[in-house]
């Protein structure tokens, strides 16, 4: 046989293989006996729409344990008579006028040589630190204690106020801190007994 004749063969063999491979592919419909059953859907899951209880508050086992701070009222009552501010129109503006020369609160905190260690820092009965603050002022205006506050304030010193009744007199205490050395408010009192006029006074922060 011939080379020509065997490529011929071999061709149509190879065509009728492959027409055997693709002809039920092509031309031959698949025929699915296998029924098609649908399952039911599953039924939606049970939602607890039950209110949640509310977080326990651990304020009922706290409270036994804290501390309540114990102050002498008599310091107190006495910063509140040398601090005492007349409540006239008088008075107020020539308060006013006095303290326009109060210097900057930078003038009482400037760093200076310090030929000792500073002192270590005093703790209470309870363990913590004791911080102070200067009553300045003892007004009976809300309205007075706020002017006096921001005019402080102003000049960059740490005032508040605190409203305090002791049977029928309510006052509004004006003063500077809380700071945990005595020193920064020893050197301002001098300074402020004469603008203000008092005998400004060295508490322990809290004194009620």
């Amino acid at each position: 046989m011939n080379p020509i004749s065997k490529q011929r063969l071999v061709g149509s063999l190879l065509l009728m293989g492959l027409a055997v491979v693709f002809w039920p592919i092509i031309f031959v419909q698949p025929i699915v006996n296998r029924p098609i059953n649908l399952s039911a859907a599953p039924a939606p899951p049970v939602i607890d729409a039950s209110p949640l209880a509310g977080p326990q508050s651990p304020r009922a086992k706290l409270e036994p344990l804290l501390i309540e701070p114990k102050f002498d009222e008599g310091p107190q009552i006495e910063a509140d008579e040398n601090t005492h501010l007349a409540d006239t129109e008088e008075n107020s503006r020539s308060l006013d006028e006095r303290l326009t020369r109060l210097p900057n609160v930078r003038t009482f905190e400037l760093p200076s040589a310090e030929s000792k260690a500073p002192a270590a820092v005093e703790l209470n009965a309870e363990g913590l630190p004791n911080s102070w603050v200067l009553q300045v002022a003892a007004v009976k205006s809300r309205q007075r204690a706020t002017q006096l506050v921001k005019a402080l304030q102003a000049k960059g010193y740490e005032a508040f106020s605190r409203k305090v009744t002791r049977g029928d007199l309510t006052l509004w205490r004006i003063q500077i801190g809380p700071k945990l050395e005595q020193a920064k408010l020893v050197n301002l009192k001098p300074t402020i007994d004469e603008l203000f006029e008092v005998n400004a006074t060295i508490l322990r922060y809290g004194q009620q």
